[in-house]
């Protein structure tokens, strides 16, 4: 688990209530460094995103999931794509192209899953093989979107549980996040 105490994963921890004090964070590590202290009794879980968690099911170690972000936030991508409002507005050519490029590439990963995991593959090298590639983008976690309208009720959420944790004094609402205009632009 990450070390940051604002992590995801001690949200949703603080949320079932777990005690944080019964929970030792570690930085972030690697597929065979998890795999050896699980092996070794050091590590007793992980909050992990693909293709790590994939590794870890095909060197088979013994882990089993017990939940899934996307259970407690909904509509939760894989990664989100941002763009200061600053920047948008001194450059708005090269943000739609940027933007332009993220929608094929969404597209790419979704439409052809085998050809993607192929090039991630050969993007990751050798410790990442082209099937493990394709497990890892077929799985629920991979949450690939370019349209930010449906991660919104996800956003609020994750903003509820924030203000809840004294994270931040109060919750956001997705709508003063999110700006869906350049991408209703776009597509």
């Amino acid at each position: 688990m990450g070390a940051s105490k604002v992590d995801p994963a001690y949200l949703w921890l603080d949320a079932i209530g777990v005690p944080r004090d019964q929970v030792q964070p570690s930085q972030r590590q690697g597929s065979q460094s998890i795999r050896t202290q699980v092996r070794n009794d050091i590590l007793d879980g992980v909050f992990q995103p693909e293709p790590t968690l994939a590794k870890l099911v095909e060197a088979d170690v013994d882990l089993t999931e017990v939940a899934w972000s996307g259970s407690a936030v909904s509509n939760l991508p894989g990664g989100i794509m941002v763009v200061r409002d600053g920047f948008r507005e001194d450059n708005p050519e090269l943000t739609k192209a940027i933007l332009e490029k993220h929608v094929k590439a969404t597209e790419f990963l979704t439409n052809r899953p085998g050809d993607a995991a192929s090039i991630v593959s050969d993007t990751f090298g050798e410790g990442l093989s082209t099937s493990l590639a394709e497990t890892a983008l077929g799985k629920k976690t991979a949450g690939f979107i370019t349209d930010p309208r449906p991660i919104t009720e996800g956003l609020n959420a994750l903003g509820e549980i924030m203000a809840e944790n004294g994270v931040s004094s109060e919750s956001v609402p997705a709508n003063e996040i999110v700006d869906p205009s350049l991408y209703v632009d776009v597509a």
